[in-house]
């Protein structure tokens, strides 16, 4: 769309507040629209999907709260399993959980899954750890979704969407 000119400017920030006439006509350079009510509902922003990270160390957990932001999700960072209870006895609501696999507050590694469904029921759950498959395995932890640090900002980006992304009425897999 090239450049609005002053008044372009002017009718498009009326009609985004509402302050002409539903009905009234819109010319822009780029083209017309049918009404004022049309471009306002084109200019709302989807929601954003809330996704809630447990993650004790800062760093890591900013980073990528950082980079789900920029994805266009609504990142929620929380320390610990007991801080994610307090997040969702607020009343809040994820639409993914993405926790670091040794966080504090948990029974042990091969619980946590169990631990976060109960607190976050029907939500898609994925870990994140540096500990080696090996070990993970001689811990008990079982699990289909398990991002291994370091990752790839483009898998984390990816496996969030698909965490999120609309699934089938029959439900689907956590």
């Amino acid at each position: 769309m090239p450049f609005p000119g002053a008044r372009d400017l002017e009718l498009l920030l009326e009609i985004r507040t509402g302050h002409l006439d539903a009905e009234e006509s819109v010319v822009f350079n780029s083209g017309r629209y049918s009404s004022c009510r049309d471009l306002r509902s084109q200019s709302q922003p989807m929601a954003a999907a809330i996704i809630l990270i447990i993650e004790d160390d800062v760093h890591i957990g900013g980073l990528v709260a950082q980079v789900l932001r920029e994805a266009g999700h609504a990142p929620a960072l929380v320390r610990d399993v007991r801080a994610a209870r307090a997040w969702s006895a607020e009343g809040n609501r994820a639409a993914a959980v993405l926790s670091d696999l040794m966080v504090g507050g948990s029974a042990d590694p091969s619980r946590l899954p169990a631990e976060l469904a109960a607190i976050f029921p029907d939500t898609p759950l994925a870990l994140m750890t540096g500990v080696p498959r090996n070990r993970r395995a001689a811990l008990g932890v079982t699990h289909d979704r398990i991002l291994e640090k370091p990752f790839e900002l483009e898998t984390l980006v990816e496996m969030v969407g698909a965490m999120v992304a609309p699934r089938p009425a029959s439900g689907g897999d956590r």
